[in-house]
């Protein structure tokens, strides 16, 4: 219950009228990183309580009441192996996901950093004198210059 509390109170804080204003700030993007990495510490463990349980998977998936679920009879006529290795497939493929999800808030982060940086900075261009005839004219020079007055080149025919 405390999880999802904080959860909805993140949300709140980022769609905060005052947090639209500033909303390209990384700091922002800092409690939903803790929660995060948190949450994946705390699925790590339990993923390690389930492996405890691995000997008697079937009797574990019994106990916990899972046998009353369609599909879960065929799931349990399987070979013991067979099961665990099922079943630290999902817990693999689900901690990749909250490893991944955790890769995708700090890659934000360092965006929002980076982008945040390049504002500030000012830049000067300087062009050395080599380069600086390959450029187009400047816009007051261009119409200072005289125009040609030259006859246009005669036209095609075939």
């Amino acid at each position: 219950m405390a999880h999802l509390f904080v959860i909805g109170a993140l949300i709140f804080a980022t769609f905060h009228p005052e947090v639209l204003k500033e909303r390209s700030r990384p700091g922002y993007l800092m409690p939903f990183f803790c929660l995060q990495v948190f949450d994946f510490c705390l699925s790590c463990l339990t993923v390690v309580g389930y492996f405890s349980y691995a000997p008697n998977i079937k009797d574990w998936f019994r106990q916990q009441g899972l046998g009353c679920y369609p599909g879960m009879d065929s799931i349990l006529r399987m070979d013991g192996e067979w099961l665990m290795l099922l079943c630290l497939l999902v817990l693999v493929l689900f901690l990749s996901l909250k490893a991944y999800l955790i890769g995708v808030v700090w890659a934000c982060y360092k965006y929002l950093q980076l982008r945040n940086l390049n504002r500030s900075v000012v830049r000067e261009y300087t062009v050395d004198p080599d380069t600086e005839m390959l450029l187009p004219p400047k816009y007051e020079d261009a119409i200072k210059a005289p125009v040609d007055s030259s006859p246009p080149p005669p036209p095609y025919t075939n």
